[in-house]
């Protein structure tokens, strides 16, 4: 039997024997289709995958087909029937057990079952049978898209399982066997709360309530210190439980006590206490079932069991799919309008297609829970700060926006503000939601949705989705989140289709209140094709012209068949409008120009209709059934059907309909009502009508709310149509400033090339305008990405144009100090290779003093982080640490997350480079925690890039290369070539290249990155280096003499990458042994003992009294080299760098074979080398500690 691994390694078992998957690609391939069993992959979708991070070939369609062929050949005998073709496409035919991914999902989905039937024993069984698979990284050694989301869900689903697993364990009595498990899982997720709560009620029961208490304290301090807020409610609650000897944290067989009664520990986060409720229905619900509902048993059958209080305590979902009219608002609806009688929380949002704002469906359901729920309850639950965003969401124009208008703005912090509602308002046995109308889904609501799956993946939660299928398959937001469903295996589909005669007959009769023939129902299947909405509407019709009534006659057929029978809603639609009154029509088409609801109030101004007249209107249109009021919301109307709004505007023709728009926005400004976004869609429609300049600027304000909102695609879109306006006026000045705004948005949206091609054509036209202050914003612009903090610096030469750019800019502005500030800041970042140093400070000075006076704090920040890297010095590690602590300052209380992370970033390699990996590793996870709230690419490589060098600098070289791998991919997704990241990918592969010992790779990767960046100063010192390492001693003597020659001059002292250049050449001079060379290098480096040799944040070479121990021992200086090099092995010991470690104390030995009466212990040292350098796979250092043992044994 066939059987395929991937929790770890990928790996082939046949028949009890592992077997080896020979080549890279056929490892992908492998793994891709292992990924997802249910899959057909096409071979384009293969190809993507397989050439993900290289330039795909001409042929590569091709060589999937010889991949495939080669793949199943090496599956032995049942490679053909495993590895099958679909048309044009391949999958992987495995049963349910031969896949160990889907084993430990199954195996875990029992565990949690038996669990929650309260058999915890068995229960521990199983799910210690699941995470007993796991062998590593899912997919290790595989790097794709398809294989990295499944691994980061894989890995997301073993944290729930352990989770399930000591609720078990603790349940069974069993607290005192998973302290030490839960110590190691602690280590690995220092703040994830329900392993130390766990870890507390484990103490308490083992008699140790003390340690528990001191468990809380040492949370508390940790993030407080490192997050900046206190522990959660729940886990206060526990810490307050432990103090008074709660009884229900007793453990008693049986029973889980303290792990749900206190709501903490349970499977996934599904205890839920102290809730804020109960929330009413929403009147939308019971509004929207007065029809009946006919021949949806098995679908509603469907829906029950997802909505069963009892099933499941996870994430369940269904979407419902059909045409308009199909019946899935009444399905959906009625199901949960039954959940909601069981005692189900039950929130409602719809999407439309013809509202530009952002989250409208999460907005109705927050802005129906501020409603009903006080507001100092609902801020006591959630916070203030939570609060603050949940109310601008829901009500923009009554409240203050939450994020300045300049300033960055965190999607997260308003997904997760939203999550906290969400989980405040659950009812304690189920929470239901309901998305109608999906195909309109926007991308923002698109993306929190996504956020908020993944967040409850493991709560009581139903989600209730309707879409109708044309729409959805061209507009991808519903779909990705459709994606995100299918992946967490809680996601069940159904289509409505259209009604049979049956079923056509039974709607009938329940609108008659009366049998109908079977010739009757087949005439109303046949005029209406089924369509429920049709059939009501077309029996509604026959009813209202007399045609049938209250009692059959046998002509009924013929009626059906030879009546106008409307081929659409809409001619339904015209008769009822034209039985309205003057009045009421003119009303019903102003409200079908805002949208599917509408306020009385609106329509009665825009109408100019007095009060009396307007009501009395309303009464009439609302008495036909093509509007509805809203119910608890007086003065506010619906109309019946999205198709029926439709139709209203649709009639109008294009010169009234862009006359109606301009009416309703002028009304709406005038009377300070409606949002930036509502204004700027009815100016956009009605653009046509006169001069665009108020389209314009109710534009450019509706992309700034979109902003604040975290809708930067919706920012796009509008600043997008609102720059064709400004074009077809011909406006220069107004179009270069649009540009800016578009480029800026493109950036925030991480289109970074269309960006600087937008900036780049906004610099020409503002200089062929000879206007100063927008050239000078444009330069800015156009250099803001080359210049944003973390990429570091550039890897070759400058941009000498841009700093001509720059200087032209400065020299057309005499009195605008803020923007004179900001070139001169970037002016300095541009120079940092061509100008001294002190030209540098003087260029960074001015800047800083420039924008103190001019007051402007946003520039103030921007220069003080340009004077950062300006002025990047080794040895003023220091200076920058003091700097940094007004840059935080000054972007906490700006709001500007982008800044404090370049600043976190920062201080992350300074305090590498003092060897404080404690601190840095903190300022690391501060620069995660905001990098997250950044929509950015060009932030999220930059996350990956720095783990990744702890990570090398720890010895998990795995995880490193996959970190590094991840950057690159996320580097190319924002900016394909960025030099930063290529730079950084090459020194960490080329780093984790020498630690593994893989010496004969080093030397083409460096001639790889001279040839794509140039020679930069500190090639030819690596070059040397990697010469001396790989045994070619006269090339690396030569070159150490060379650069010895100019001194070592040619690579600058203010340079980067000065210190760790000059480590290569130590180690080189003292491998050749070049006396003078060594002498000279001694002097330069003994300035900087106690630190390490850093570039950036790409490698890090280890402690500067490494090199200095090498040099004193070529120099025959046995007692200092014995000194440094026992500093060396202390700092690499506190700084957790064991690769490092490793090769210190082993050169430490050979200083012990040269040095008479040393005391160091090389025989056991030697031992401990070879031992840890095996375990980490360091080839090199394991053959050079067994030369020096045989030596020793000599």
């Amino acid at each position: 039997m066939l059987n395929v691994r991937v929790l770890g390694p990928v790996e082939v078992v046949h028949d009890g024997e592992a077997r080896e998957i020979s080549g890279a690609k056929e490892r992908a391939l492998l793994a891709v289709l292992a990924s997802d069993l249910d899959r057909h992959f096409s071979v384009d979708s293969l190809v993507d995958e397989l050439y993900r991070d290289s330039k795909v070939p001409d042929n590569a369609a091709a060589g999937v087909h010889v991949f495939v062929s080669r793949l199943r050949r090496q599956l032995g005998p049942a490679g053909g029937e495993t590895l099958v073709r679909h048309g044009g496409g391949y999958s992987l035919a495995l049963a349910e057990d031969a896949l160990d991914s889907r084993v430990f999902l199954r195996t875990a989905g029992l565990g949690r079952e038996l669990l929650q039937a309260s058999d915890p024993d068995r229960a521990v069984l199983r799910l210690r049978d699941a995470v007993g698979l796991w062998r590593g990284r899912p997919f290790e050694g595989v790097s794709t898209q398809v294989t990295d989301l499944e691994a980061d869900r894989l890995i997301e689903v073993r944290r729930s399982v352990f989770e399930a697993l000591f609720e078990a364990e603790l349940a069974a009595g069993r607290h005192r066997e998973i302290l030490a498990q839960l110590d190691q899982l602690i280590a690995e997720h220092p703040f994830h709360e329900r392993f130390w709560a766990m870890r507390m009620v484990a103490l308490y029961r083992s008699g140790r309530q003390a340690e528990a208490l001191r468990n809380y304290q040492q949370l508390r301090a940790q993030t407080i210190d490192e997050l900046g807020f206190e522990p959660t409610p729940e886990l206060q609650r526990l810490e307050l439980a432990l103090l008074e000897h709660d009884p229900r944290l007793e453990w008693v067989p049986g029973v889980r006590r303290a792990e749900t009664v206190l709501g903490l520990t349970g499977e996934g986060s599904a205890a839920v206490r102290d809730v804020l409720g109960p929330i009413a229905c929403q009147p939308y619900l019971e509004t929207s079932t007065a029809r009946a509902l006919v021949g949806r048993d098995a679908e509603q059958k469907v829906l029950a069991e997802v909505l069963d209080p009892e099933g499941p305590r996870r994430l369940r979902a269904v979407i419902v799919t059909g045409e308009a009219g199909a019946g899935k608002t009444r399905l959906v609806v009625g199901a949960a309008l039954q959940a909601f009688a069981g005692g189900a929380t039950v929130l409602v949002g719809r999407c439309d297609g013809y509202t530009l704002g952002a989250y409208q469906p999460v907005a109705e359901m927050v802005r129906w829970v501020l409603e009903q729920v006080p507001a100092d309850e609902l801020v006591a639950k959630v916070g203030e700060a939570a609060y603050g965003q949940l109310r601008h969401l829901a009500l923009p124009h009554e409240s203050e926006p939450v994020t300045s208008l300049y300033g960055d703005s965190n999607p997260n912090e308003l997904y997760e503000a939203v999550a906290q509602l969400l989980r405040a308002v659950a009812s304690p046995g189920r929470l239901v939601l309901v998305l109608e109308d999906a195909h309109w889904l926007d991308g923002p609501t698109s993306a929190m949705l996504r956020y908020l799956v993944r967040r409850f993946e493991a709560d009581p939660i139903s989600l209730l989705v309707t879409e109708r299928p044309a729409e959805a398959a061209q507009y991808s937001p519903v779909l990705d989140v459709v994606d995100v469903l299918r992946r967490t295996n809680g996601l069940q589909e159904i289509v409505l289709g259209l009604l049979g005669p049956r079923e056509v007959s039974s709607l009938a009769e329940s609108i008659l209140a009366r049998p109908v023939t079977p010739s009757v129902a087949e005439a109303l299947h046949v005029e209406t094709s089924g369509n429920p909405l049709f059939v009501v509407e077309f029996l509604r019709h026959l009813v209202e012209t007399g045609a049938i009534g209250s009692t059959a006659h046998e002509d009924e057929h013929d009626v059906v068949r030879t009546t106008s029978a409307p081929q659409s809603i809409r001619e339904l639609v015209e008769q009822r409008l034209r039985r309205l009154d003057a009045d009421a029509a003119r009303l019903l088409t102003i409200g079908a120009a805002l949208g599917r609801e509408f306020d009385a109030d609106i329509v009665r101004l825009v109408s100019g209709l007095d009060s009396i007249s307007a009501t009395r209107a309303l009464d009439t249109a609302h008495a036909t059934g093509l509007i509805d009021g809203v119910v608890d919301v007086p003065g506010r109307y619906t109309f019946t059907h999205a198709m029926i709004r439709r139709t209203v505007y649709d009639r109008l023709p294009s010169s009234e309909r862009t006359a109606l728009h301009l009416s309703i926005a002028e009304t709406l400004e005038g009377h300070s009502l409606g949002t930036a976004s509502q204004l700027a869609r009815h100016y956009f429609e009605s653009a046509a009508a006169g001069p665009p300049d108020r389209a314009i600027a109710s534009g450019v304000r509706a992309a700034k709310e979109a902003q604040r909102a975290l809708a930067f695609e919706d920012s796009l879109e509008i600043l997008e149509r609102t720059m064709k306006l400004v074009e077809a006026r011909g406006s220069g000045r107004d179009r270069v400033a649009l540009m800016l705004d578009l480029g800026d948005a493109h950036w925030w949206a991480g289109d970074v090339e269309q960006s600087q091609a937008i900036f780049a054509d906004a610099l020409e036209l503002a200089r062929v305008d000879g206007d100063d202050a927008l050239f000078a914003r444009a330069v800015l612009g156009r250099w803001r990405n080359n210049g944003a903090a973390t990429q570091g610096f550039s890897a070759s030469a400058p941009d000498r144009d841009l700093m001509d750019m720059i200087e032209e800019a400065l020299s057309g502005l005499t009195e605008d100090a803020a923007l004179r500030a900001a070139l001169l800041g970037r002016l300095g970042i541009a120079s940092y290779w061509t100008t001294p140093l002190e030209r540098r400070r003087e260029i960074a000075d001015s800047a800083v003093a420039l924008a103190r006076a001019s007051g402007n704090e946003a520039v103030l920040l921007d220069v003080l982080v340009d004077r950062q890297l300006t002025l990047w010095t080794p040895g003023s590690e220091a200076q920058r640490l003091e700097r940094a602590q007004e840059i935080l300052a000054l972007a906490r209380k700006l709001r500007q997350s982008a800044r404090e992370a370049d600043c976190r970033a920062f201080e992350a390699v300074d305090h590498l480079a003092l060897g404080d990996t404690q601190a840095a590793d903190a300022s690391i996870r501060h620069f995660l925690r905001a990098s997250t709230y950044l929509r950015q690419p060009f932030y999220r490589w930059h996350a990956h890039y720095l783990p990744a060098l702890r990570a090398l600098m720890r010895g998990r070289f795995d995880e490193a290369e996959s970190l590094t791998a991840a950057a690159t991919d996320e580097s190319e997704l924002f900016q394909p070539g960025a030099e930063g990241a290529m730079m950084l990918t090459g020194l960490q592969t080329l780093w984790l290249f020498y630690e593994r010992g893989d010496l004969d790779q080093i030397a083409p990767l460096l001639e790889g990155v001279a040839d794509t960046f140039g020679e930069i100063p500190a090639m030819n010192a690596a070059r040397a280096w990697v010469a001396a390492e790989t045994g070619d001693r006269e090339r690396a003597s030569t070159m150490v003499a060379e650069l010895a020659a100019a001194d070592f001059d040619v690579i600058a002292q203010t340079d980067i990458a000065w210190l760790a250049a000059m480590c290569f050449i130590s180690s080189a001079a003292a491998t050749v042994g070049d006396l003078d060379a060594a002498a000279r290098l001694r002097t330069i480096l003994t300035p900087y003992v106690g630190r390490n040799g850093l570039v950036w944040v790409g490698l890090c070479c280890g402690p500067v009294d490494h090199y200095l121990g090498l040099l004193a021992a070529r120099l025959g200086d046995q007692d200092a080299a014995a000194a440094h090099l026992d500093d060396a092995v202390a700092l690499t010991e506190r700084m957790d760098a064991l690769p490092l470690r490793l090769r210190a104390q082993l050169d430490r030995c050979r200083v012990a074979f040269a040095r008479a009466g040393d005391p160091y212990p090389v025989g056991e040292v030697l031992a401990e080398v070879r031992a840890a350098a095996d375990r980490l796979g360091m080839r090199g250092v394991v053959r050079e500690a067994e030369s020096l043992q045989a030596d020793l044994s000599s």
